[in-house]
């Protein structure tokens, strides 16, 4: 008669092995949302709490998304987010110059957003206008 090859029916996923897969991607989920939610890990430099408290405001949100960076930097001041993110960054950074100058580094960098006793340097950096330049490592 001749050679007939053997057909094998595919191979269903071990019900166990697809419950251990499930359960593994929805444990690292729920430990990444976890830490994103308790500011262990920040997003792009800021605090989860400070980037909801700026999309839940319809102000800030429609300047950011809008290029207004006047609108930008006036509602920031408005919301204390420079003093939050000082709060967040203190027990890191001990040096209160250091600190003020990394967070208006992150803001602007984020947001386009500067501080009034700052100006940008032809490399990008946030300086000091009076231009006590402190470097900041990356």
């Amino acid at each position: 008669m001749g050679y007939v090859p053997t057909v094998t029916a595919p191979s269903r996923p071990r019900l166990g092995r697809v419950f251990y897969r499930v359960a593994a991607l929805t444990g690292l989920g729920g430990l990444g949302l976890v830490l994103v939610l308790t500011n262990v890990i920040t997003l792009a430099g800021l605090p989860f709490s400070v980037v909801s408290r700026l999309w839940q405001d319809p102000i800030a949100r429609n300047a950011y998304f809008g290029g207004n960076d006047a609108a930008l930097h006036d509602r920031i001041g408005e919301m204390g987010i420079e003093t939050d993110l000082k709060a967040y960054y203190r027990d890191r950074i001990g040096n209160e110059v250091v600190l003020d100058q990394q967070v208006h580094q992150i803001l602007y960098d984020r947001t386009g957003y500067l501080g009034e006793s700052y100006r940008v340097n032809d490399r990008g950096q946030v300086v000091r206008q009076d231009s006590t330049q402190v470097q900041i490592s990356e």
